[in-house]
């Protein structure tokens, strides 16, 4: 005979293991502008799989995340990406829902944008960057020439930020809130289709108090500008930040 029936699973998976998590910083160089390394000891999990990735560490100083925002994509709902940097500034899909999953990620979830997507993350103040900041991404492009990865601000000069391909090349800019004056810089390559890059774009202000800029790619420093900027200040404004177009509805094709 037939008949309707159900079948509750449950798939058991442990969290990997291992012997130690090391600082491995150079000590010889331990100052406020060294990079600090990390390192498994003995990785392993049930699968045998001995590749870890870390998606989701924050570095802290005194109990406080020194990250303002961090969007692995990695927890999602229906309509919202989950920020883990414990700001809960979480990303809510846009005028297009991009499709996000563990087939669109590098190592593990990512969103995929086709050119109309977009996720807004709602304005709060620690979102309002000062004097120095560094934003990274995971970053795989399908087509287009000209398109926003992300910005905070809206169009006709009210941006603090973007970061988008211009010419089929990244370009980072910033804007100066004292005089209206703006510095970008581009990547003399452009970025490669159906390719991962990892992206970084720092800038801060130098004992000078100009402002100094810089676009890296997967661990390269591609482009620079030195006292960009004289009397830097950051645009501040309460715009949402957007990942997956500029502020011109200019939208990425591509996953990150």
């Amino acid at each position: 005979s037939y008949g309707n029936f159900s079948i509750d699973t449950t798939i058991a998976n442990s969290a990997p293991t291992f012997t130690a998590f090391i600082n491995t910083t150079d000590v010889r160089k331990n100052d406020s502008t060294t990079n600090l390394t990390t390192k498994w000891v003995n990785p392993n999990d049930d699968n045998g799989n001995n590749t870890i990735f870390n998606l989701t560490s924050n570095w802290f100083i005194n109990n406080q995340s020194l990250i303002k925002l961090n969007l692995p994509f990695e927890v999602n709902t229906s309509n919202q990406v989950l920020d883990i940097s414990g700001y809960n500034n979480n990303g809510t899909y846009g005028l297009g829902s991009p499709l996000c999953g563990p087939s669109y990620g590098r190592y593990g979830n990512g969103c995929n944008f086709t050119g109309t997507d977009r996720i807004n993350v709602t304005h709060t103040q620690n979102l309002n960057l000062t004097k120095e900041f560094t934003i990274e991404a995971w970053v795989n492009r399908h087509s287009g020439t000209s398109s926003g990865i992300m910005v905070k601000g809206n169009a006709g000069g009210g941006e603090s930020f973007i970061i988008n391909l211009a010419n089929s090349a990244l370009k980072f800019t910033v804007y100066n809130t004292s005089n209206n004056a703006e510095a970008a810089i581009s990547d003399p390559a452009t970025l490669t289709l159906n390719s991962w890059q990892y992206l970084a774009v720092t800038a801060k202000v130098n004992s000078a108090g100009a402002l100094d800029i810089y676009l890296y790619r997967n661990g390269t420093n591609v482009a620079s500008a030195f006292n960009a900027i004289e009397g830097f200040v950051l645009d501040q404004n309460n715009n949402p930040i957007t990942i997956g177009c500029d502020s011109r509805s200019d939208c990425s094709n591509g996953v990150g």
